[in-house]
């Protein structure tokens, strides 16, 4: 079995029991060149078992949610068939990759594409090229069934509840959403979200949340009115406590996965 990493600490992160050593800022996930490399067993043929590194930035860490976010790059190998033991959302920066599921299934990967997979899933990875990826990955063993799946932008949204009104500074815009994945202890929720164009006063994030922009971009701000995001990277990590406000122009689809 494959050793659990020890969480290490990121540029931002919670200490134990919650109290905050830094500031929440807003992170953006984008692929450097930095980190550190981590050692995992490949397979380059059907006898052949070698060492890979992965080259791993963790942006960000909450020790007591088990909660790792940051940006990752692999060569291009396979893995081993085997289950995976953390729930794991990724979108992927640079390369292209085929995830081969113990049921048979195929997921293909390329620039911009987002998946999902859960604890539990048994899969390989095939990486045909050198690959980079942002993530978010939740280490507690999971509370839902095996699910593996590639995020399809094109879903139908249903109408849901705007932003609060003592907090617009607009018109109320009209907000959809699908719900994707959601742990049964409620714990991670994945969604497509969509918005029009609004603008939003500074309020504290009650939970943690990975956002990739698919179409449209908003840009950020602190609770000085100092602006933290301007659309690229096209992925960013708002922790828990964040104070940040937002404003977008145009229209907006984004990917947003929340962790309590």
């Amino acid at each position: 079995m494959t050793a659990k990493p020890e969480l290490t600490n990121g540029h931002n992160y919670f200490t134990h029991g919650g109290n905050m050593e830094r500031s929440p800022e807003v992170i953006p996930l984008e692929w450097t060149g930095d980190g550190i490399d981590v050692v995992h067993r490949a397979t380059r043929g059907s006898r052949d078992r070698s060492q890979i590194l992965e080259r791993r930035l963790i942006s960000f860490e909450d020790r007591d949610a088990g909660l790792q976010v940051g940006v990752s790059a692999i060569p291009a190998v396979s893995t081993e068939m085997k289950s995976e033991w953390k729930d794991e959302l990724l979108t992927v920066q640079q390369g292209r990759a085929t995830v081969q599921l113990a049921d048979g299934g195929t997921i293909s990967l390329e620039v911009g594409d987002t998946a999902f997979i859960s604890a539990g899933t048994v899969h390989r990875w095939i990486y045909h090229e050198p690959f980079a990826k942002d993530f978010l990955c939740l280490f507690d063993g999971g509370s839902g069934p095996p699910t593996a799946l590639k995020i399809d932008p094109s879903l139908e949204l249903a109408p849901s509840p705007p932003p609060a009104r003592d907090v617009l500074l607009t018109e109320t815009p009209e907000c959809k959403n699908r719900l994707l994945y959601q742990r049964r202890d409620g714990r991670l929720t994945l969604m497509l979200w969509s918005t029009t164009p609004y603008i939003r006063r500074a309020a504290k994030h009650a939970k943690h949340e990975l956002m990739h922009f698919v179409s449209g971009c908003a840009t950020l701000k602190d609770a000085q009115g100092a602006a933290v995001y301007r659309g690229t990277p096209r992925s960013i990590f708002v922790p828990k406590g964040a104070e940040v406000a937002w404003e977008n122009d145009q229209a907006v689809l984004k990917i947003a996965c929340f962790v309590s």
